[in-house]
């Protein structure tokens, strides 16, 4: 009896430690599980943050093309605002300039039509 005794307990204590041992493999699983899962989670992220860089770079590049297309107006517009105001007197005669000089054009086409109609009328 005493053997059967002995050998009861040794079946006991092999239970108790793959009781244990099952335990422990049942607590690694779920640490994997939850690192596999977090693991998901960052490859998830990575993955948005790698197409929201590409797009910031497309975006930065359109930006890049639309500055290039619009440099020219840029230089002009800081060359009018470096250039000095045109003053009142300045204003003033190149108007009178311009009517000036259209009276004149209006005038002399005048007289060519004017002598064109004489001579057309002989």
């Amino acid at each position: 009896m005493e053997s059967q005794y002995i050998g009861m307990k040794e079946l006991k204590d092999d239970i108790a430690e793959i009781k244990q041992t099952l335990t422990r493999l049942a607590e690694a699983t779920t640490t994997l599980a939850l690192h596999s899962q977090r693991l998901d989670n960052l490859e998830s992220r990575i993955t948005k943050i790698e197409r929201t860089e590409d797009e910031t770079w497309e975006v930065l590049r359109t930006i890049e093309t639309r500055c290039a297309l619009r440099e020219r107006v840029y230089q002009f517009g800081l060359r009018k605002m470096e250039a000095a105001p045109v003053s009142r007197e300045d204003w003033l005669n190149a108007l009178l300039g311009s009517a000036l000089r259209n009276g004149l054009w209006i005038a002399l086409t005048a007289a060519i039509t004017g002598l064109i109609a004489a001579y057309a009328g002989r």
